[in-house]
């Protein structure tokens, strides 16, 4: 007679696809104690009906020797599972006649009930079943729900989802995994990847989503896509950094016009002040751009200086600069602003070449301010800007 793992006999019965009666009783577990007494029961049968003889001892191939599965027994967790008062008496009686032998605080497990009996919420099912379902309370759980404070992060994620598509981006869903040629440089690799286009852990939401652009090249002039997701960066001895990041890729927009959706996207959330981005061009009128997420959303949750409206007007005025290569536009903007108190705003204008038009708003919030007093700031300007 066979004791065979359930486990195995259930893995090897579904990948074959052969259901027999013999897997339907074994892959339930057989009562391993039962095993020799129906062996001996089956040997003293057959030599008194056959007049057979016993020719050998009885042999174990295995040797395997089952310890007796004991659970801590707890009469109150039971009767607070069942919601109602059951005295130990009915417990220990209920049990025993189910096979279980109690000593103390622990209770035996029978062999038939081996694998079926693990933990003390089991052993509170099985006295609850012989004290009857229905003659238990009719009463809803009490207690109060938890409270859960808004998730700000979350509201946010959805107000940026909900403004790029009211700009005309699709948003991806893209897998975590991607290609060695779409990994980047560091990028961990999976150990057990379902095929080569996902051997690794991206580094990075743009090259996928210019994978996206290529692939769809056909479908229209203009296209503008984003995803918010996280990436994973290796770190040496402990799990991978996971910043959520902020991805976006379009085609055939113009690149004013996509700096300009970014910097709106930054009102809409709430994000302030100055700030810098990088923006890379790709052959064939490809734009993107990448940002962290979470730093955005520390930006956004800063606290807000209210600064009162003045009851006086400003005076704008556009300036033309001609800039080299190695200039950048923050630093220009950072040198105007300084300049003087007085300069409110700068913002870029126009680009043609190496000449920037910047449009410039001057205000005097304690009084009104003049074309004189703006004449002696532009011309402060220009002098800082040449030197």
């Amino acid at each position: 007679m066979q004791v065979y793992d359930p486990v195995r006999i259930r893995k090897s019965s579904m990948s074959l696809g052969h259901r027999t009666e013999a897997a339907l009783r074994f892959e339930k577990g057989v009562d391993f104690e039962s095993v020799v007494p129906s062996l001996q029961t089956a040997v003293g049968m057959l030599t008194e009906l056959t007049g057979g003889e016993v020719s050998s001892e009885l042999i174990d191939i295995t040797g395997t020797v089952y310890t007796k599965k004991h659970i801590k027994i707890d009469y109150e967790k039971i009767n607070k599972i069942a919601g109602t008062e059951i005295t130990k008496d009915f417990v220990n009686s209920t049990l025993s006649s189910l096979g279980f032998v109690i000593k103390g605080s622990d209770v035996y497990i029978p062999s038939w009930r081996y694998d079926d009996i693990d933990l003390a919420e089991d052993l509170a099912e099985e006295v609850i079943r012989i004290y009857g379902y229905q003659n238990l309370p009719n009463k809803l759980p009490g207690g109060t729900l938890p409270h859960y404070g808004r998730n700000n992060n979350f509201s946010l994620e959805e107000k940026a989802k909900d403004f790029l598509k009211h700009m005309g981006f699709f948003e991806c869903y893209n897998y975590s995994a991607v290609s060695g040629a779409l990994a980047g440089h560091g990028a961990l690799r999976v150990k057990n990847p379902l095929n080569a286009d996902l051997e690794f852990l991206r580094t990075s939401l743009t090259p996928k989503l210019l994978d996206i652009l290529n692939r769809n090249r056909g479908y229209s002039e203009t296209v503008k896509l984003f995803e918010l997701a996280p990436v994973y960066l290796s770190k040496n001895g402990d799990l991978p950094d996971q910043p959520y990041m902020l991805g976006m890729a379009v085609r055939g927009v113009d690149f004013l016009v996509f700096k300009g959706i970014i910097e709106a996207l930054f009102q809409e959330l709430g994000v302030f002040g100055d700030f810098s981005f990088n923006i890379t061009e790709y052959p064939g009128g490809v734009l993107s751009c990448e940002m962290s997420f979470e730093e955005i959303a520390i930006a956004a949750g800063n606290d807000k200086v209210y600064t009162p409206l003045t009851g006086f007007n400003s005076i704008k005025e556009d300036i033309t600069i001609t800039v080299g290569n190695d200039t950048t536009f923050s630093d220009i903007v950072s040198e105007v602003s300084n300049t003087d108190d007085r300069v409110n705003k700068v913002s870029f204008k126009d680009i043609y070449g190496y000449a920037l038009t910047l449009s410039i708003e001057f205000l005097d919030r304690s009084k009104q301010i003049t074309s004189e007093e703006t004449k002696n700031i532009r011309e402060l300007i220009i002098k800082n800007l040449d030197s």
